[in-house]
């Protein structure tokens, strides 16, 4: 028999539920969308700060490995030296070595204080049998950020886009997607940067995303797409050395999760061109933008079956190597490269 799913409150619903008689001692937010956590945890914050009378009656705690519970209900225990509200923001919550200690506050919490708690990374329904999720979710302070997917994430980036005067059509909200991933923090730090870059009005093009989709003044990720998609492994090495070098410290993550996805699609390609049907529908059927499809499809170097194969196990070595050795960045983008297009 299928377990039945658990009903946990979605974070949209917290500004519902912001009004000065009804603010919760305590607002537990989980989940993979970190951009609608920290959207969650201003709101609040917004909301009681001008309860708040003195600077010594707010606080931010960013847990390291294996923290205390206890220190922290010390904290959120503290009577407010204003005589007003207590604020408490208590950030990865995940890292907490025994959060069943949570319990006896839950089930007691101070009034005078409001104690914001984030947790990333998804919790299992099951978890919300066990304490201290289980009392969380029965007194109402559980919220789950749950990362939009798909149509909801385009929506979200035109609606972000209209909010800053721009247009932004579907297929290149996708291609957005394509390049910078589901991470909303990312998407909306390209959205402010276009609106820079067109002064507040117009549309975000497909010539307008290629220019700036990269934080690289001499090269960016579609360069190196087309130079990885024609076999020039020089070429691809200047680019993505240059990357690199004007990227952060996850930047070899986002080239191998982008070249991952360029292999993907360049493998889908071949049976969808049997099936003879036009790129629009091609890259619908896939799930990417019009552009990324048919820049995968017709590319010249992975336009057999065994150079994907090949460029597979690149990328799947690639990967280990980013997650379990202590090699830089750019050693893995070289050996990446050489095998890709050997």
């Amino acid at each position: 028999m299928a377990k039945q799913r658990i009903n946990i409150p979605p974070v949209h619903q917290i500004p519902l539920m912001l009004k000065e008689d009804k603010i919760l001692p305590i607002y537990f937010i989980f989940g993979e969308d970190y951009f609608a956590i920290q959207k969650a945890v201003k709101m609040i914050s917004e909301k009681v700060m001008p309860m708040v009378e003195s600077d010594f009656d707010r606080e931010t705690l960013v847990l390291e490995k294996k923290a205390d519970v206890q220190s922290i209900l010390g904290i959120a225990a503290t009577f407010p030296f204003g005589g007003g509200k207590r604020l408490v923001v208590v950030k990865n919550f995940e890292k907490i070595d025994k959060p069943v200690e949570l319990k006896s506050y839950v089930a007691s919490p101070e009034e005078a204080t409001v104690l914001i708690i984030t947790r990333n990374g998804k919790i299992k329904d099951d978890s919300f049998t066990r304490e201290p999720y289980k009392s969380l979710l029965q007194k109402g302070f559980a919220f789950k950020a749950e990362e939009p997917k798909g149509n909801a994430l385009r929506m979200w980036i035109k609606s972000s886009a209209a909010e800053n005067n721009l247009r932004i059509t579907d297929d290149n909200a996708q291609l957005l997607m394509d390049f910078v991933g589901n991470d909303r923090s990312l998407l909306k730090m390209q959205i402010d940067k276009f609106a820079d870059f067109l002064k507040g009005e117009g549309e975000i093009t497909t010539e307008v995303i290629e220019k700036l989709a990269s934080s690289t003044k001499e090269f960016n990720i579609f360069n190196l797409l087309d130079a990885v998609g024609s076999g020039n492994k020089t070429k691809s090495l200047e680019i993505v050395f240059n990357l690199l070098d004007n990227g952060d410290d996850k930047e070899i993550i986002k080239i191998v999760s982008l070249l991952t996805k360029y292999i993907s699609v360049a493998a889908q390609s071949f049976e969808i061109k049997r099936e003879k049907i036009n790129e629009y529908e091609a890259a619908r059927k896939i799930g990417v933008a019009p552009y990324f499809y048919k820049n995968a499809a017709a590319s010249r170097f992975f336009s057999n079956n065994a150079r994907v194969v090949n460029a597979g196990r690149a990328l799947l070595e690639a990967d280990i190597a980013i997650k379990t050795s202590a090699a830089n960045q750019k050693d893995i983008a070289a050996k990446l490269i050489a095998s890709m297009l050997a």
